[in-house]
């Protein structure tokens, strides 16, 4: 299983509970919401800064040893 299936199955099956009002998400939309935005952030900060930190962080060890 691909690290990115979990996250892309809730953020699908969340999204319709978040962006389509309907009877019966009042209750849940809230929840949703904060669940929703919050694995949508944490996988945009996974692929970008924590790549780059990565890179910088070898970057450093190879010219240090060198």
């Amino acid at each position: 299983m691909a690290p990115w299936q979990p996250i892309s199955t809730t953020v699908c099956g969340l999204a319709p509970l978040v962006l389509i009002p309907g009877e019966g998400t009042e209750l849940y939309r809230g929840v949703g919401a904060i669940v929703l935005f919050g694995l949508l952030g944490t996988a945009i900060v996974t692929v970008t800064f924590l790549a780059c930190l990565t890179a910088l962080i070898f970057g450093l060890s190879r010219n240090s040893s060198a």
